[in-house]
């Protein structure tokens, strides 16, 4: 009886040392060849910019697996040391390890579309979702300006609150949000320099252009101005309420 327990007890131990071998085997095959490790460079103080989780959407759709992400502030020795290195000037900036080259859709289109790589195999993105912080000015960039005109004889007109959702949802963040009364200097001199024919109406500053996201999204929906500023046009598109000026009909 008491060989019998010794027996079982080695059986046991065997199939612990086993099992942790197993995933000690998995752990290093996984690491090597397919999952990607990631160093981010970032001011976690700049609330406005561009998150990592967003920016990684892009190629988790692509099924990249990742494997550590060493998030490093760029106050940090470590952070100064990689501004250094690779010469940063604007935050936050990724690297890829050179696992990346696994993922035929990403690699082979790399140096025409996304960034470069280095002499270490390292991929590094130069195409950043804005808004950014910029190291020279010590700003954050590319945040835009958003001016909606509204119509208060129109109850079932869409809201502001509807159009910055809809916004967001391309990653666009705003520095200064503006609403004006149609029946304000401002807002007709706006609806005759754009030639406005529908509110509500909504405008967003020139720099709206540098979200490359979004540039896929605006020609069906909205103009760009002699001054650079874009204007929707078309909200029933979007099934956004309205109203016509000339008509006052919804």
């Amino acid at each position: 009886m008491k060989l019998l327990k010794i027996f079982w007890f080695i059986v046991l131990i065997i199939v612990i040392i086993l099992f942790s071998l197993l995933n000690i085997f998995e752990w290093l095959y996984i690491n090597d060849s397919n999952t990607v490790d990631i160093k981010v460079v970032s001011n976690r103080e700049c609330e406005e910019c561009t998150s990592l989780d967003s920016y990684l959407k892009v190629y988790k759709k692509a099924w990249v697996q990742f494997w550590n992400i060493d998030n490093i502030d760029y106050t940090s020795s470590k952070g100064k040391e990689y501004i250094n290195e690779y010469r940063i000037q604007k935050l936050p900036f990724i690297i890829f390890s050179k696992n990346l080259d696994r993922y035929d859709t990403i690699a082979n289109s790399w140096s025409d579309t996304f960034g470069y790589k280095n002499k270490k195999k390292e991929f590094i993105p130069t195409d950043i979702i804005p808004p950014y912080f910029n190291l020279d000015s010590q700003e954050t960039e590319w945040l835009l300006n958003i001016t909606y005109i509204w119509y208060n004889s129109c109850d079932e007109c869409f809201l502001f609150t509807d159009i910055k959702k809809l916004l967001s949802s391309f990653w666009l963040k705003f520095k200064v949000l503006k609403d004006v009364d149609k029946s304000s200097d401002e807002a007709e001199k706006l609806i005759k320099k754009y030639n406005i024919e529908v509110l509500p109406s909504v405008i967003l500053s020139k720099n709206t252009s540098l979200y490359k996201n979004f540039s896929y999204f605006w020609t069906n929906f909205w103009t760009i101005e002699t001054d650079g500023n874009f204007v929707l046009r078309n909200p029933e598109k979007l099934w956004l309420k309205y109203l016509t000026i000339s008509t006052n009909k919804k």
